[in-house]
């Protein structure tokens, strides 16, 4: 292609992007990062946690539930290894993940439970209900 038919971007990143892209051909074996996805959100009494890992097995996760915040740690193994010149493009990732979720409430952290159903685990954990209001209470001066 002619490069004055090159998109502006192209010909402006061009000195950036090819020794990128010779870095990850000479170096295969740079990892992925595997992050999970989850969304965190309040249903009823409860607060919910969705997070997609599809290619875990449940027996592979530990779930840490405290009151303020959620740590899920795991591992997506790869099951088999396919040499890199069979690929014409891959963006899966494997590799061990540790993610902290932080609670908008408080929470029963003895009472949160884990299910997980075609890639998604979802945790359930019910909130501590808020304090009653506090009456607030005048001292009043004994008069001498």
């Amino acid at each position: 292609m002619p490069r004055f038919f090159r998109p502006f971007f192209e010909d402006l990143f061009e000195d950036v992007w090819e020794p990128l892209e010779r870095i990850r051909i000479e170096f295969p074996k740079a990892e992925r990062i595997f992050s999970p996805t989850c969304d965190v959100y309040e249903k009823g009494e409860n607060v919910v946690i969705r997070c997609q890992i599809p290619g875990v097995k449940p027996e592979e996760v530990d779930i840490e539930v405290r009151e303020d915040s959620v740590v899920i740690k795991g591992e997506r193994k790869e099951e088999k290894e396919i040499k890199k010149e069979n690929y014409y493009h891959k963006e899966s990732a494997y590799g061990s993940f540790y993610r902290t979720l932080p609670l908008p409430v408080t929470v029963k952290s003895d009472k949160a439970q884990a299910e997980f159903e075609d890639g998604i685990l979802k945790i359930t954990i019910p909130k501590i209900a808020p304090a009653k209001k506090v009456k607030v209470v005048k001292v009043k001066a004994k008069k001498k």
